[in-house]
């Protein structure tokens, strides 16, 4: 008799057998990125697979495409790298870095899912199944939004933390001092309220604090004061990024390249 352990396991299994991974094309990977909340499409990527669902019995219209998953070259400058691979790519001239980067790494750009197929699972099968199709000892990827990378770590990847930069320290310093403390953050407007109503001494402050933070945001560092750049300097305070790692197991670990933890 199957045990309650052994049925859930073997129903998960009939389940993911309805869906099926093969390579995609750059005008699926566009129709899935308007799910993304960076909606860019023309983002460059090395290589792309989307997950599928088979047709059903009564469904003519063919498979449908549920979710994508695209990887690019790595980023050449990634400090949480050090900690994950010891020295291998942050010795060298940069030349000499890049080089090895390009052999060795491939970055996860995006994952999407369907908003009608979210919560299933699918998103850490995607990535699990195609990391080894990479034939690169090391895939990485940074989660703008931490909190809702778990299937990374369900796929297999190693989760490193990455501290806040002393300019977000110092403004979420800043507001909590002046009253305006982390559990008012989800309220845009409400913060925005509150930093309106301060005095004129604490206001200069802020805002001080407030260019510091944006000037590592490209043209968002020129935004105007007002509730939308208020809206968007706390999603980015909220949002603890972390980065995941894996290493593959079929390459053998060369050239510096070490596994910590």
């Amino acid at each position: 008799m199957m045990s309650d352990k052994n049925e859930k396991q073997h129903r998960r299994t009939d389940f993911f057998e309805d869906f099926f991974i093969e390579t995609a094309s750059r005008a699926e990977v566009g129709r899935m990125c308007a799910f993304h909340y960076r909606s860019q499409s023309r983002q460059p990527y090395a290589a792309a697979w989307k997950i599928s669902r088979k047709p059903l019995f009564h469904d003519r219209s063919g498979s449908v495409l549920v979710g994508i998953i695209t990887y690019a070259m790595p980023l050449l400058n990634c400090a949480p790298r050090c900690q994950a691979a010891g020295d291998c790519f942050c010795a060298g001239d940069k030349k000499a870095r890049l080089i090895r980067l390009n052999r060795l790494v491939r970055r996860i750009s995006r994952v999407v899912i369907d908003p009608r197929f979210r919560g299933l699972g699918l998103a850490g099968r995607l990535v699990a199944q195609t990391m080894p199709l990479l034939n690169v000892p090391m895939i990485e990827t940074i989660s703008a939004m931490g909190a809702w990378g778990h299937f990374f770590e369900r796929a297999g990847m190693r989760r490193i933390e990455i501290p806040p930069r002393p300019q977000a320290q110092s403004l979420s310093a800043e507001l909590t001092s002046l009253g305006i403390p982390p559990t008012f953050w989800h309220d845009a407007a409400e913060v925005h309220k509150r930093m309106e109503n301060l005095p004129a001494s604490c206001r200069c402050r802020l805002e001080k604090a407030f260019r510091r933070f944006l000037g590592a945001y490209g043209r968002r560092r020129q935004m105007p004061g007002g509730l939308e750049r208020t809206r968007f300097v706390l999603s980015r305070l909220n949002a603890c990024p972390a980065y995941y790692v894996w290493f593959n197991p079929r390459y053998p670990l060369r050239e510096g390249l070490v596994r910590t933890g």
